[in-house]
């Protein structure tokens, strides 16, 4: 019978690590949810939503995610047995994410979006494009000066063999009898 008695202390320890779990699916969703804003998935003001389709599938990798990290917990804090403490101290740390720290965040990324927005704009998207703007132009130029090349003999000398085969035909069908100095 001994192995069926959970102490209260193990208890304990399980709720206060699924209290530290809720803490850490809070900043979870934090990270995502600066992101979003971020991507501009999430408006800076919360009045008008956009990005529905982007939006739910974020929150539903979130939950997955989620779920997936629960269900080891549950497995590694108590050998796979669930109990209702287990997810309520998880919510709760999650809540209280949410209204102290979250909402610290939620204001720090709405403040630094256009800011982290611009300087990611200059210090990546800007390279970027020259970079592959130059590889575009070092692509065509070798195009132009190899395979180009090539191809522009190929119709070259397609073409001649064409207008030759051409000046035969109509030689044949027009045939002069008379030659150029004898007409009057």
């Amino acid at each position: 019978m001994q192995y069926l008695e959970h102490p209260a202390q193990k208890e304990l320890q399980i709720v206060a690590t699924s209290f530290i779990l809720g803490l850490i699916f809070g900043g979870i969703y934090d990270i995502i949810r600066y992101l979003s804003i971020l991507c501009g998935i999430l408006p800076q003001d919360d009045e008008a939503r956009r990005g529905g389709a982007a939006l739910f599938c974020l929150d539903a990798a979130f939950m997955l995610l989620i779920g997936a990290s629960f269900s080891v917990y549950v497995y590694a804090a108590n050998d796979g047995v669930f109990r209702w403490f287990m997810a309520a101290g998880s919510a709760l740390g999650f809540a209280l994410w949410q209204k102290t720290a979250g909402k610290l965040s939620t204001l720090f990324a709405l403040k630094s979006a256009a800011f982290v927005r611009r300087l990611l704009r200059v210090l990546l998207l800007t390279p970027l494009c020259l970079f592959f703007r130059a590889f575009a132009r070092g692509a065509r130029f070798l195009w132009r000066h190899t395979a180009g090349e090539i191809g522009r003999t190929w119709k070259r000398a397609r073409a001649a063999a064409k207008t030759n085969k051409l000046e035969k035909r109509l030689a044949k069908a027009f045939e002069f009898t008379e030659k150029e100095g004898d007409r009057r």
